[in-house]
């Protein structure tokens, strides 16, 4: 089955008494490889994103800023898996084709997504019973 994957970020990021930084191309593999679409979005206490999958690319998701869930499953599968994001340091996930995903702000304050895919056309579909808006 196609799953969802945490990727180590640890030795693409510096930190110093500013904060912290953080190479994404390389950190997710797409250093020297064409990436469609980058964007980042902020997300309110208790909204919900996302409740799509795309049919041919892959989506690279940055949390950062606090509390999420992330909430996933293949197209066409039964079970709905959850992964909680703790916010206490950036967390990079790398989501294949045809995974269907939603995000929820789980905290108290505004918190911050970077989102990378590998094609400028994302195709974009609409998940009907993923998360109830």
């Amino acid at each position: 089955m196609q799953a969802i994957r945490e990727i180590k970020i640890e030795n693409n990021m510096w930190r110093d008494d500013r904060g912290w930084g953080l190479n994404l191309l390389a950190a997710s593999g797409r250093t020297l490889k064409p990436i469609g679409d980058l964007h980042v979005v902020s997300m309110k206490p208790g909204k919900i994103r996302g409740n799509h999958y795309h049919e041919n690319s892959t989506e690279w998701i940055l949390f950062t800023g606090g509390r999420a869930k992330l909430i996933w499953r293949k197209v066409g599968t039964k079970p709905i898996n959850t992964v909680t994001i703790s916010g206490l340091a950036p967390t990079l996930y790398e989501l294949p084709p045809n995974i269907e995903h939603a995000i929820i702000n789980e905290d108290q304050k505004d918190i911050y997504l970077v989102s990378m895919n590998e094609l400028e056309d994302r195709e974009t579909v609409k998940s009907t019973n993923l998360v109830l808006i």
